[in-house]
């Protein structure tokens, strides 16, 4: 078929055949798209891939992504079960990249860009992920045992049944992260922000929660045992059935936190902790001071319980 330079057909060509621009969407009959496709048009994409597309998109506005890393640029790239101990990605743009049970041991992800990233399953011991973006990450099961998130952006993201043991969590963002059940014995979150997020079954046992902030965290039948809690932020949390035996919460508030069945048995608190109106009066019944200003709860029975005898001197 033979077409004039300015004919309707050949412009019409002219546009299809163009590098792929977001606005432009053409919709033809069966036999026109086949004639298209082999004139060198490409197809529209799948919903799916569209809609990952428009995820990247976003994350690249938020991040401030576009033409700006130096690092390598891996988006949405398949790195599944790859070997990457030891490797230097810091700055990469591994934004929606799929790295399910990939080895990242020892690797240096120094502020790279995860955000929306699959991480499950993968290992990431000793990783330094130092100012990391891993915004919605998924690292469901992912071991992070002695990892580096020192101030790392992990807000809405699954690290559910994630190991996190000794790992440097401090100043990270974890606000609405899914931590059920993972664990995070003696990691340091020292002001880490965990605003609604969800750590139901989690361990903390020995864990660094210096002025944390748990503000509506869930933490039902979490292990909390030894762990620090001086100045941390618990007001409206949830700890029912949570162990908080040996815990220090000098100074932590805890306004409006539900302790139903709480495990209070040998914590410090001081003068300065809050703590909720229902239970205020039976803590300090149950406590004595260890040194001025400064009191340990004894006895046994969950938060709440009423005593009678008198308090056993704690050594």
């Amino acid at each position: 078929m033979k077409t004039r330079a300015d004919s309707f057909t050949s412009r019409f060509l002219a546009a299809a055949t163009r590098p792929a621009r977001p606005w432009l969407h053409i919709t033809v009959s069966p036999r026109t798209a086949r004639f298209l496709v082999a004139a060198g048009a490409r197809p529209a994409p799948t919903q799916r891939v569209a809609k990952l597309a428009d995820r990247v998109a976003y994350y690249e506005r938020i991040f401030g992504l576009r033409n700006q890393l130096s690092g390598a640029d891996r988006t949405r790239a398949n790195l599944s079960g790859a070997d990457l101990t030891h490797r230097d990605l810091s700055d990469a743009n591994l934004i929606c990249a799929r790295l399910v049970g990939a080895n990242l041991t020892d690797a240096n992800l120094t502020r790279t860009y995860l955000a929306g990233a699959d991480l499950t399953d993968a290992h990431l011991t000793r990783a330094n992920l130092t100012r990391g973006h891993l915004t919605d990450a998924r690292l469901v099961g992912a071991n992070l045992g002695r990892a580096i998130l020192t101030d790392a952006d992990l807000s809405g993201a699954n690290l559910a049944r994630a190991i996190l043991s000794d790992a440097q969590l401090g100043g990270a963002w974890l606000g609405g992260a899914n931590l059920n059940a993972a664990d995070l014995t003696r990691a340091d979150l020292t002001r880490a922000r965990l605003i609604r997020s969800r750590l139901s079954g989690a361990n903390l046992n020995g864990a660094d929660l210096t002025s944390a902030i748990l503000t509506d965290a869930h933490l039902t039948r979490a292990n909390l045992t030894r762990a620090n809690l001086v100045g941390a932020q618990l007001t409206g949390a949830n700890l029912t059935l949570a162990r908080l035996r040996g815990a220090n919460l000098s100074g932590a508030d805890l306004t409006s936190t539900i302790l139903v069945g709480t495990d209070l048995v040998g914590i410090l608190w001081s003068d300065h902790t809050n703590w909720p109106r229902a239970v205020a009066k039976a803590i300090r019944a149950r406590s004595e001071e260890v040194r001025p200003g400064v009191w340990r709860v004894a006895g046994s029975g969950p938060a709440g319980t009423e005593i009678d005898a008198p308090l056993t001197p704690v050594r």
